[in-house]
């Protein structure tokens, strides 16, 4: 099995360093670089804007794991989706301004505090913010949705919205962490995982 990881936006691949010493397998990380066209055992692991990507993808995954992941960020509520689409105009604009001051601000209110690397592409954090404007259909393989009830980026409505009627994907809560649940709470993520993909 190898798993492939896909951070979410305004992180990187350090994003995974807790998780992946738990991996029992081989692991691959998908973002701009990533270019195997090998057809392997993939179980996509995405955080976020990685899980849409990975969805997106094209490749025919074993299953897909998204941590605190969507579909429709926007949600399918009329008022919601305009103080979503409202809030993404917003960080569409500060993250042109300033983005190294845009990312660290993002990333604080996540909880997460690893310090913001120099090399990312403004054009790419640009595309990113752009799609989570519209919504996606799932790519119809077994999915697990690991969330949090904390969570102030990826709300519990959010999820509900995107994935309660479906019944290829179950939707799961961890306690006590805000939009950092791979990093934060690796162990007690990796076990529900693993529950997961034994049921399949």
């Amino acid at each position: 099995m190898t798993y492939l990881l896909c951070s979410g936006f305004g992180f990187d691949n350090r994003y995974w360093k807790n998780l992946i010493p738990l991996l029992d397998g081989e692991y691959e990380f998908f973002d701009s670089s990533f270019n195997s066209f090998e057809r392997k055992d993939y179980v996509g692991i995405g955080h976020s804007l990685g899980f849409l990507k990975l969805n997106n993808s094209g490749i025919k995954f074993q299953a897909l794991v998204g941590l605190q992941g969507f579909l429709n960020f926007c949600s399918g509520e009329p008022s919601r989706n305009s103080f979503l689409q409202k809030n993404l105009n917003r960080m569409m604009m500060n993250c042109e301004r300033d983005t190294e001051r845009f990312l660290e601000f993002f990333r604080n209110l996540c909880g997460y505090e690893e310090r913001v690397e120099k090399n990312f592409s403004k054009e790419e954090l640009r595309k990113d913010l752009e799609s989570m404007k519209y919504s996606y259909e799932h790519c119809g393989v077994p999915t697990l949705i690991i969330g949090s009830e904390q969570d102030k980026i990826v709300e519990p409505r959010i999820l509900q919205d995107n994935f309660s009627n479906n019944p290829l994907i179950q939707l799961k809560y961890v306690d006590g962490v805000n939009h950092t649940l791979g990093f934060s709470k690796s162990a007690e993520v990796f076990k529900i995982i693993k529950a997961f993909l034994k049921e399949i």
